[in-house]
């Protein structure tokens, strides 16, 4: 009628990258340049709530940055502190293991919880020791087991996250290769 259908040019096909397996969770969706710099931004933002001690407000800068790039790891380990310190285990525990998922190796970045919370010592003992309550009160929970080894880990608690860390493993099941990297790193002293 008028128009020509076959001149009328396809729409340009769209690229997503993920890994089979991970397409329902959104693991490893590639983030242009614009999306990262975005995430990075809302980190920031992110770390000065944490810093100030607003550990909801810094979630969601975080929360935020995830979904500005699904990819960037970084976004949900961060979550993991910000949920932990709200006593939110589930959910720190949930984000921990995105985060490995998104990048096993972060056992091997020189990241340090100190990054978080300089100079609030006091409120980073007390997240720490309402998490080893929290294990202690149940120390079957392979999440919360998991949780306090990784935080010991990079609290510079190496002793205490290499006893954890097999613990951990041994409870997580199918999860336990999340772990492979802290205990290749652990091996290394």
């Amino acid at each position: 009628m008028g128009v020509d259908q076959f001149n009328v040019p396809a729409p340009a096909p769209r690229i997503v990258i993920q890994k089979d397996d991970d397409a329902k969770k959104g693991v490893g969706r590639a983030s242009n340049p614009e999306a990262l710099a975005l995430a990075w931004k809302f980190i920031g933002f992110g770390d000065a709530h944490f810093a100030n001690q607003k550990y909801v407000d810094a979630f969601q800068r975080y929360k935020k940055s995830a979904q500005a790039a699904p990819g960037l790891a970084q976004a949900y380990f961060r979550q993991v502190y910000a949920l932990a310190a709200q006593e939110r285990y589930d959910l720190a525990a949930k984000a921990l293991k995105r985060g490995l998922a998104l990048d096993p190796g972060w056992a091997r970045s020189k990241f340090q919880l100190d990054e978080l919370y300089g100079p609030n010592q006091l409120a980073k003992k007390a997240h720490l020791d309402a998490l080893t309550k929290e294990v202690a009160a149940r120390p079957h929970d392979a999440d919360l087991v998991f949780l306090l080894a990784v935080w010991c880990y990079f609290d510079g608690r190496r002793d205490r996250a290499a006893q954890l860390m097999p613990q951990a493993a041994g409870m997580l099941g199918p999860d336990a290769g999340l772990l492979d990297g802290f205990l290749a790193e652990l091996k290394k002293r």
